[in-house]
């Protein structure tokens, strides 16, 4: 059934139907570009590629493409709608396409092999725990790439992992590229690339390589920078991440060459660990210099911060030992206030 909006300007009231912004084709709202025939038989921009004449009426559509319908897409911009994706979020029709970029319920097909099935993206991790696997790196466990022979045959492998949170499960892709250009993936192994995706929030993560033996025993290859986990991008095609992913990136992720794996055998299996990077430790001068640093970046009311505060963004990126009480104790010494704190006397900046 069709849900009424009602719309009241003066004294004037129009009631509005969600069938009139329903595109024939995908029948979802019509929230983008708006076209139609000459008629005035509507459809989604998007959906109107490729269309010679109007799916409707089969009127031939002038000089071969629709018209846009500026009116209507006016129109369907104010409208408040809930998300396509059934997350319960609700907005202007025109704020929606950037909420869908971020929608934990967007869907994506499964990244994985040849598995077709689409799920939303916060429920992948228990997609994998019932139809694959997940592995928990908490600990420093090894994921297998398999061996130099293996690598050389296959363009990659995706997996899914549990690291940083149990409700945060990263999708890991390693790509085997047969040369420098990167845009191959069959033959002799040249670039091993490593790109990690979070679903829920970044994290930062270092990945490294080892080859083990057939006794398990472990030698570290290289060990790769610290890098920032990648958003998953999700369009209106749930297997455009799936493709996405296959190919080269050539910023903010591990690239290791073939000449690193020089000594290992052939048959010899070539593993990657993932870890957590280990949180500064924030004490004395330094505890200050943070809070300070935050007080200044992140206190944008007149009420100010409390050490709680403060400490939740502090404990993000660093390990505060003393824990609240020893921010509580920085942020006295720093400003002299009791309480929140949102002022810094100018005479402290030299103890720092």
């Amino acid at each position: 059934m069709a849900c009424k909006r009602q719309r009241t300007s003066g004294s004037n009231s129009i009631v509005v139907d969600d069938e009139d912004f329903q595109c024939p084709i995908c029948m979802d709202l019509m929230l983008g570009e708006i076209v139609q025939c000459r008629e005035g038989h509507t459809l989604c921009g998007t959906c109107a590629t490729g269309f010679l004449t109007c799916p409707t009426c089969r009127s031939r559509y002038p000089e071969g493409r629709p018209v846009r319908n500026r009116a209507l897409e006016a129109m369907a911009s104010k409208l408040t709608v809930p998300c396509k994706h059934n997350c319960g979020f609700r907005d202007k029709a025109g704020s929606m396409p950037a909420h869908w970029s971020d929608c934990p319920k967007r869907p994506l097909e499964c990244p994985v092999g040849s598995c077709k099935e689409v799920v939303s993206l916060s429920d992948l991790g228990l997609h994998f725990e019932q139809r694959h696997s997940i592995a928990d790196v908490g600990n420093g466990r090894l994921i297998e790439l398999g061996t130099v022979e293996f690598m050389d045959r296959h363009g990659g492998i995706t997996t899914v992992v549990k690291m940083a949170s149990p409700v945060n499960p990263l999708i890991v892709r390693a790509s085997f590229f047969d040369s420098f250009d990167m845009t191959a993936t069959s033959g002799r192994c040249e670039i091993v690339q490593v790109r990690v995706f979070h679903t829920v929030e970044p994290v930062d993560v270092s990945v490294s390589l080892f080859c083990v033996d057939n006794a398990c025993q472990q030698k570290l290859i290289v060990q790769g920078p610290v890098i920032h986990t990648e958003a998953v991008s999700v369009s209106d095609d749930p297997k455009s991440f799936k493709h996405s992913i296959r190919r080269a990136c050539h910023s903010g992720t591990n690239i290791f060459l073939r000449k690193q794996m020089e000594n290992v055998a052939q048959r010899q299996c070539i593993a990657m660990r993932l870890e957590k990077p280990a949180k500064v430790q924030l004490v004395g001068d330094s505890l200050r210099a943070e809070a300070l640093n935050i007080l200044v970046k992140e206190d944008e009311t007149e009420e100010g911060l409390t050490a709680q505060q403060v400490y939740a963004y502090l404990h993000k990126s660093f390990d505060v030992p003393g824990g609240e009480a020893a921010v509580h104790e920085a942020l006295q010494a720093l400003t002299g206030q009791g309480d929140a704190y949102n002022t810094v006397d100018d005479s402290h900046f030299s103890a720092l």
